[in-house]
């Protein structure tokens, strides 16, 4: 943790904080938990669909691209033990496809580019799940069906694949490297999709889960850049620096809103028309962002009863529920309400896990069960094909084979913490 940070923080309450911006009464619907033999025949079904819609090239998903193949393989494997043999042919070709998407530079990324951090991270979170000694049997095995030249198996030694791409991770993280400086520059220490960063908290929270993922934790540089970077983004004036004229001159109209959340990023709100009635621009807290944000506070090393943590947690105790990704909705739009809906569950399910709290007390005094909800809500959701879709394709989640890799990764957070 940075110094100014400790600073902010020393003397500041544990306890829920009261904010001055209050939220209006959300409306939120319960969800039934569904029996263990529900949720074991929802992912079964999930799992199903997905394994027989491979494409030949060994991809996933609609576009044949790196990000959702790794998102498929990630969710395939963290799903069912059965994906970790080099029996498996599906995940054989999987990791093949990832491996020949291995560039020069280190990014693991479909030639053409784009979204490159999105997609090195997510390819290095599927790795991860794998223990050395899985890996290195089903490489062996994809060489041995020719799907990697034998040439090229020594280059994909899990070590030397994951650090050429922590590395090449590195130098797009906002830093010194890539021109951004600390007390100058609103976005230090966030990450973008690639190239000269244009950082924001949902490829910071990629990056962020694939260096957890691979075993590094508090006290990294990485990670304490990023912490700047997670200050100035949620809308906590205690910890946010922003609020700093003198410091920010370029932020004189932008206000930090103080209702815990967390918004897009330092400054940038999803929507031009966030102005408060001072005229000030703000950045909007929406649900998505805000899991994020409590996320990647814990996995730099924050703890639950950090007040940034609990601060969000607030947030959500008074904005939860699972019908829209909150915050993204306008009065006259309602449907934006939808947009990236299962990437919400997806990073929501993953922040309440590590949290490790099976329950979230709500604004109106009740106490819900955060996991037999949200598989309640996944149940009433899936097709039955065992997919899952958004209607709203914003984020690529017209996608089914992406939408229900955030479906089935969300499922098994779910059934862990129901097992308590």
């Amino acid at each position: 943790m940075c110094a100014q940070t400790q600073k902010l923080l020393k003397g500041t309450s544990l306890l829920l904080l009261a904010f001055a911006v209050s939220s209006a009464e959300v409306q939120y619907k319960r969800y039934k938990t569904p029996s263990s033999e529900e949720l074991k025949g929802m992912v079964t079904r999930g799992v199903e669909f997905l394994a027989k819609a491979q494409n030949e090239n060994g991809s996933f998903g609609l576009g044949k691209e790196v990000g959702v193949t790794a998102a498929t393989l990630h969710a395939l494997l963290v799903s069912d033990p059965s994906f970790r043999s080099p029996e498996n042919a599906v995940s054989r070709k999987a990791i093949a496809f990832l491996l020949k998407n291995v560039q020069p530079e280190g990014n693991i990324s479909d030639p053409d580019g784009g979204y490159d951090n999105y997609k090195t991270s997510y390819s290095l979170m599927a790795l991860a799940e794998l223990k050395a000694e899985e890996y290195a049997t089903l490489v062996k095995a994809a060489a041995a069906k020719k799907l990697i030249p034998d040439e090229k198996t020594s280059k994909f030694g899990r070590e030397t694949v994951v650090q050429n791409a922590f590395k090449w991770m590195a130098k797009q993280q906002a830093s010194e490297v890539s021109g951004f400086e600390k007390e100058k520059d609103p976005g230090y220490g966030g990450q973008g999709y690639g190239g000269v960063p244009i950082p924001d908290l949902s490829n910071s929270q990629f990056s962020m889960d694939a260096f957890y993922a691979s075993g590094i934790r508090r006290g990294h540089p990485y990670y304490n850049r990023m912490e700047i970077f997670l200050n100035r983004t949620q809308n906590f004036p205690k910890v946010n620096d922003l609020t700093d004229k003198t410091k920010f001159p370029q932020m004189k109209n932008f206000q930090v809103q103080s209702d815990g959340g967390f918004g897009y990023a330092p400054g940038i709100s999803k929507f031009e028309v966030d102005v408060n009635k001072e005229g000030k621009k703000f950045a909007r807290s929406y649900a998505s962002m805000t899991a994020a944000g409590i996320k990647s506070l814990l996995q730099i090393g924050a703890s639950k009863d950090d007040s940034r943590v609990q601060a969000a947690l607030g947030w959500f105790q008074r904005n939860y529920t699972l019908e829209i990704n909150y915050g993204l909705e306008l009065p006259d739009k309602p449907e934006k309400g939808r947009q990236a809906l299962y990437y919400f569950y997806w990073t929501y399910a993953r922040a309440m896990s590590l949290l490790g709290e099976p329950t979230l007390k709500l604004a109106d005094g009740t106490t819900i069960n955060w996991a037999g909800e949200l598989a309640g809500k996944l149940k009433s959701l899936q097709k039955a094909d065992g997919s899952w879709k958004n209607e709203q394709s914003r984020w690529h989640e017209a996608d089914p084979y992406l939408v229900t890799s955030y479906s089935l990764v969300a499922l098994q957070h779910c059934r862990k913490l129901l097992r308590k």
